[in-house]
């Protein structure tokens, strides 16, 4: 299904954000790929900024990828990144940005 999504929609970074997730998350560990989730990540974060929205979501998937990558480093430093990012946004409940915080202490 995030295949298919991304085939028709593969210009937005919902769609590129919501397959980097299922690769870099899912239970299946014969279907992760971290690195095409962060590939798909990335483009994601890029298509967030270039049209003005938010891109704390893309920055926390893009942190799970290099962390089910193995990269550790990589995952703080852009979770830290989602944290301040997303500590900023008005409507953002504290679930949320607890959420967030908590995703970083697990890197």
């Amino acid at each position: 299904v995030h295949e298919q999504c991304l085939s028709a929609n593969g210009k937005t970074a919902s769609a590129n954000r919501a397959l980097a997730w299922f690769l870099a998350t899912c239970p299946q560990e014969d279907l992760r790929n971290g690195q095409r989730a962060i590939a798909l990540a990335k483009v994601a974060v890029e298509l967030s900024m270039k049209d003005g929205k938010a891109a704390y979501f893309a920055l926390n998937t893009l942190a799970a990828a290099y962390a089910e990558a193995g990269n550790f480093d990589l995952a703080v430093s852009t979770q830290k990144q989602a944290v301040d990012a997303v500590a900023v946004i008005e409507g953002v409940t504290p679930e949320t940005k607890a959420t967030y915080a908590e995703k970083l202490a697990l890197y």
